[in-house]
């Protein structure tokens, strides 16, 4: 679940509109705005921080890794999940196993999909299930990821975005997951506690409380409370911060 906690804190909704970000007018930053982010980011690295349950343990320090990543036309080539994309020059989608992957967009241009589900197994060759996915968005009236559902393997996750007012970043996130056979419901609330001078957050602190239980087995839930702090660096294709 380590894997699915990290791509749920990258992967958050902000308004869907369009625009130019980058000196050249090129950018367009409907995708980086997909992703909870402003402006023309070209990168964005992020760490999670474990943060102890008494006074006598340590807090657990996660690597810097890239989780998201964008081209010069704003284009994501990187998503939280891992997934990778390339474009052709009609800007369809030719990235791995492009005969098979479906990338799909609503009508406002926003990615609404990847799906690399229906790829054959013979064809798999040095493929990872843990990178077999379908993920789709659904934007509130205000162009903000409402709901996001992945589906992997044999586990999933359906994660729905709560706002406070007009924000752009989410005050509460709750997710229903499974994993064969084992369910987590949680309930994530943030704390936004740095920003950088582009109004993207690079700290925040997130709790969160876990219901977890054997398929079956809904009356003996066990709950579980973690206190997280996630720290991303980000840099833009107009110039580092």
């Amino acid at each position: 679940m380590k894997r699915l906690f990290i791509a749920l804190l990258s992967v958050l909704a902000l308004a869907g509109c369009r625009g130019t970000g980058n000196g050249n007018g090129n950018y367009d930053p409907a995708d980086a705005r997909t992703f909870g982010l402003t402006g023309d980011v070209k990168e964005v690295l992020s760490s999670v921080v474990t943060l102890p349950d008494a006074p006598d343990e340590e807090s657990w320090v996660g690597e810097e890794e890239p989780v998201l990543a964008f081209d010069e036309q704003g284009r994501v080539t990187l998503d939280g999940y891992g997934n990778v994309y390339e474009y052709k020059a009609d800007g369809s989608y030719a990235g791995p196993y492009s005969d098979y992957v479906k990338v799909t967009r609503d009508a406002s241009g926003r990615l609404a999909s990847f799906d690399n589900t229906e790829i054959p197994e013979e064809d798999f060759d040095d493929f990872d299930v843990m990178n077999y996915c379908r993920v789709t968005y659904d934007y509130d009236a205000q162009g903000r990821v409402a709901t996001e559902t992945y589906s992997g393997w044999e586990w999933g996750t359906t994660t729905t975005y709560t706002y406070d007012g007009n924000k752009l970043w989410p005050a509460k996130v709750t997710t229903n997951s499974y994993d064969e056979g084992y369910n987590e419901n949680s309930v994530i609330t943030y704390e936004y506690l740095d920003f950088d001078a582009r109004g993207n957050w690079t700290k925040r602190a997130a709790t969160v409380v876990t219901e977890s239980y054997e398929e079956g087995a809904e009356d003996e839930k066990e709950t579980s409370t973690q206190v997280k702090q996630e720290i991303r660096s980000l840099s833009y294709w107009s110039g580092k911060e």
